[in-house]
């Protein structure tokens, strides 16, 4: 038996939102794991909601919520190249 240590970044938890969607980031973090060791940040929060009421909407939001600031900037950046 070995311990299991999962190290989860902030832009994976995005990723794996937008790709596989809330069901796999949920079992990310309680599935097959002894520790984890989060980036400060989205990460950090997400899993320190595991165990509260109405875990899973509260996370989702979260992603969701980092998500929509995530793509502002990047349209910020996409006009502003193009200025």
């Amino acid at each position: 038996m070995g311990f299991h240590r999962r190290h989860i970044s902030n832009n994976q938890i995005l990723q794996m939102y937008i790709t596989e969607g809330m069901q796999k980031v949920y079992d990310w973090y309680t599935k097959g794991v002894d520790t984890l060791v989060t980036e400060v940040g989205l990460a950090s929060d997400v899993g320190d909601l595991i165990g509260e009421e109405n875990d899973w909407n509260q996370m989702s939001k979260l992603i969701f919520d980092e998500l929509s600031i995530y793509q502002k900037g990047f349209i910020y950046d996409v006009i502003k190249t193009r200025l």
